[in-house]
């Protein structure tokens, strides 16, 4: 009897609650309730009415929270449990599992009851305007566009003819959704650069739920930006024009500046087109775990050192001006009751290439330095850092492990519990599994063989070998995926402090292997790093030594005090202790790195050491070979500096080698010692060379291999015959000069044996043919000057009288023709007619 009761009071008050909150919109729809009387109210009452049957159809109706009663021929179902959506949420009645009736009708209209909302404009909040709590898309589809109340009225498809209610009112609360912000900093693998193999696969990233993410990215190099997104930017972001690529509002189309956004909010979502790198991933995860809206800002710059990330460097002041900029629409948005405050968390990945030769030492104080910065400038609760691979060797296989400085500081980093330093965490290093064809198949068969999370190409393959996931020092997108869900996944157990009570160590020296013996000569240092799992536990480890070590867990940094064995460094975790034995050897003893069979050179720090069995030996002077080269060593060192011509054995050969920067140059040229210069031919002395060769001061004149600085005279090589002088050709020469072969005529300090004529030097004026002086001729020729009367080769400028040459005789005056000469001339007793200096006989 009291149920019935309640459906009656229930279906009043819900129809009531309808007028009096939209108006008179409705009120047709409720008529005249005078029908309902107290004597068809009292027969309800009458226990005879009720049945098990109407008690059990009762309950169920309760159960379903839906009330439906006849009124004046309107069949009218108010659905009282509301729809709850979060903002910019989207509703389907036909995905509404709870309410599959709803399929066979259609959206009449929206009402908005109550908005308690306001629209953000330019990162701004309106407070002069209210927000519409739904917006009608379709005839089935609705998007939460504000925060409050609102009503779906449902009415029958046309086709659906028999339905069973006329109206169907839906209720439907919008509440603030939890909005996280991501900030993802770094080079080239967090921009989105992917490995030559495989391309810039879009099609390869996570298909993000619409409404659930959204994507800032700030295009660095054009061709770069066009790669990773698939758009043609009209331009490229700096500083000075941040404003133009954050979103005015977290739906809007616009930049701050006012401009259309080339890159959309929605790109890594089901309706955009997708990027490369593992923003999409890293979002897809986050709002997987915690059912958070996320906006990733990606703000990285590929190829950029970390000290182009400190405060005051182009990079990093790009990448704060854009961070700071989203943070104020972010907080906005918050202010405006869209949202309400997610997680504000950094993402680094950085120093692959541009970093891999730099000391622990100096990128945890770059980092140090960036990072105190940040936290000035902008809200950021955590940091994760995706573990870099080295770049030291192949890029794929194991000695991407390698500990280098950036990989040590950045574990270390992870374990810092300094006060600048203690909420930044290594959140991933999984990708360390893929450094073999087995260990990729194993890391990927949790998915069985088929991905669980949305890929643009559903028919994506689950990778099975190396190149699969990186070939070069980029990642291929599947790769890039892994790194932003693991990344994401290793932020959330850190936050939920899920696995942390149990943190294990393994201890790895610097080629990355893991280690159960320890050795470090004194007063020298080496890498030792403790890689925690899980890798985001590592604050939860406290270090310890014994004996003459020092230990700084980070850089990775052990040291050795004093020469002997017992030493001991412990990691301390949970209760347990994870101990490694430290032995310090002589400070010159490289038995334990390099084993004590080992001869030849040795990388120490800045110094390369000539070790003999395993230690160093600073009596040894001469050549040793090193990687394909060879180098003069100086008593157990390489100095580089030195540049001589030694003596010594190289490849086996005994000679004299010529040596710049103290290696070996296998070159063609003239270099000296104290001895003086020679010739080197393929880095060797060649004493037998007779020539004229070259170096960059010149050419010599080589006798016997060396420059022979006495000599001055024409010599030969394979070029020509040349005028040397001191030993040196000498190119300003154009004279006549002689050697022991004879005068020749020189025309830029080479012999030019094309030349017929007469020339000079300092001793006269001589008859050349093909380039020797003829002391032989007896006549009259001539040069560009004119012709001339020669004696024994010489121009004999004293001569006055009549000559003759193949051409006839000729009036000779003061040595030259004299072709303005007409008249006679007489000469030994005969006169003879000249007609323009030509005698006729």
């Amino acid at each position: 009897m009291k149920n019935w009761k309640r459906r009656i009071s229930a279906l009043l008050c819900g129809l009531m609650i309808l007028t009096m909150t939209t108006g008179t919109v409705y009120a047709a729809d409720l008529a005249d309730t005078s029908d309902i009387t107290d004597a068809t109210k009292t027969g309800m009452e009458d226990p005879s009415d009720v049945d098990e049957k109407d008690v059990s159809e009762q309950a169920a109706v309760e159960q379903d929270n839906v009330i439906s009663e006849q009124l004046l021929g309107k069949n009218i179902r108010v659905q009282e449990q509301p729809v709850m959506l979060s903002y910019d949420d989207r509703y389907s009645i036909y995905k509404d599992k709870d309410h599959e009736e709803y399929n066979d009708y259609k959206i009449d209209h929206v009402t908005n009851l109550e908005s308690k909302s306001h629209p953000v404009k330019t990162g701004e909040v309106q407070e002069q305007e209210s927000d519409e709590v739904l917006t009608q898309t379709d005839d089935s589809n609705v998007r939460a566009s504000g925060v409050g109340t609102a009503l779906l009225v449902l009415v029958p498809k046309e086709e659906n003819s028999e339905a069973a209610y006329d109206k169907i009112y839906v209720h439907v609360t919008v509440e603030a959704a939890p909005l996280t912000i991501m900030y993802l900093m770094g080079q080239s693998n967090m921009e989105g650069m992917c490995s030559a193999n495989t391309g810039y696969q879009l099609n390869k990233s996570v298909a993000c739920e619409i409404g659930t993410v959204y994507s800032t990215y700030a295009p660095t190099v054009w061709s770069w930006s066009k790669n990773i997104s698939g758009i043609n930017f009209s331009e490229t972001c700096n500083s000075e024009n941040a404003a133009d690529f954050i979103a005015g509002s977290m739906n809007s189309a616009s930049s701050l500046s006012g401009k259309t956004l080339e890159y959309p909010l929605n790109t890594l979502t089901s309706e955009g087109e997708g990027k490369t790198g593992p923003d999409s991933a890293l979002a897809y995860e986050w709002n997987r775990l915690t059912g958070e809206k996320v906006w990733t800002v990606n703000v990285a710059w590929s190829d950029t050192a970390i000290a182009s990330w400190i405060p005051r460097q182009s990079v990093y002041e790009r990448a704060i001006t854009l961070s700071k900029l989203a943070q104020k629409v972010y907080e906005a948005e918050i202010a405006s009751g869209h949202y309400t405050e997610g997680h504000r968390l950094m993402y680094w990945l950085q120093g692959e290439t541009a970093d891999r030769y730099r000391s622990a030492f100096d990128y945890y104080d770059d980092f140090y330095t960036m990072y105190s910065d940040i936290t000035k400038q902008l809200t950021i609760e955590k940091c994760g850092i995706i573990m870099l691979r080295s770049s030291v060797g192949s890029k794929e296989t194991e000695d991407e492990l390698a500990m280098t400085g950036p990989r040590a500081a950045q574990y270390g980093i992870g374990g810092s519990t300094s006060s600048k330093l203690n909420n930044v965490y290594v959140v991933t290093n999984d990708n360390e599994a893929w450094v073999s064809d087995a260990g990729v198949r194993q890391y990927f068969s949790k998915y069985n063989g088929k991905f669980d999370y949305p890929i643009r190409d559903g028919f994506s393959k689950v990778p099975t070998r190396i190149t699969d996931v990186h070939y070069d020092i980029h990642y291929s997108q599947i790769g890039h995926n892994e790194n932003g869900i693991m990344a994401a996944d290793g932020m959330y157990q850190m936050m939920q402090k899920h696995g942390q009570g149990d943190v294990t160590v393994d201890w790895r020296d610097v080629n990355g292997k893991s280690v159960t013996q320890v050795y470090v000569r004194q007063n020298h240092t080496a890498t030792l790093v403790g890689v925690t799992t899980p890798v985001y536990g590592a604050k939860n480890i406290t270090y310890r030594t014994t004996g003459n070590i020092s230990y700084d867990p980070e850089t990775g940094t052990l040291k050795g005090l004093q020469k002997g064995t017992g030493a001991t460094v412990s990691a301390i975790a949970g209760g347990k202790t994870i101990t490694l034995s430290v032995t310090v050897l002589d400070e010159w003893d490289y038995s334990a790195e390099l084993g004590t069979s080992y001869t030849g050179l040795y990388k120490d720090n800045d110094q390369w050491i000539y070790v003999r069995n395993g230690k160093a030996d600073f009596s040894y002077t001469g050549f040793v070979q090193n990687e394909g080269s060879w180098w003069y060593i100086e008593k157990g060192r390489v100095s580089f500096q030195k540049k001589d011509v030694i003596k010594g054995t190289v490849n086996g050969k005994e000679g004299w080698w010529f040596v710049k920067d103290s290696q070996v140059q296998f070159v063609d040229s003239v270099e000296k010692n104290s001895n003086g210069w020679w010739r080197i031919a393929n880095g060797k002395v060649d004493f037998n060379c007779n020539s004229v060769e070259k170096n960059e001061l010149g050419w010599w004149y080589i006798r016997g291999g060396k420059v022979d600085f006495s000599y001055t005279g024409a010599a030969k090589n394979s070029n020509g015959w040349w005028r040397i002088v001191n030993g040196k050709v000498d190119f300003g020469c154009n004279s006549v000069e002689k050697n022991e072969l004879g005068w020749w005529y020189i025309r830029g300090g080479k012999v030019d044996f094309t030349y017929t004529g007469v020339a000079k030097n300092n001793n006269g004026w001589w008859r050349i043919v093909n380039g020797k002086v003829d002391f032989s001729c007896n006549s009259v020729e001539k040069n560009e000057l004119g012709w001339w009367y020669i004696q024994n080769g010489k121009v004999n400028f004293g001569y006055y009288g009549i000559a003759k040459n193949s051409n006839g005789w000729w009036y000779i005056r003061g040595g030259k023709v004299d072709f303005g000469y007409n008249g006679n001339v007489w000469y030994h007793g005969h006169n003879y007619w000249v007609s323009n200096g030509w005698i006729r006989m």
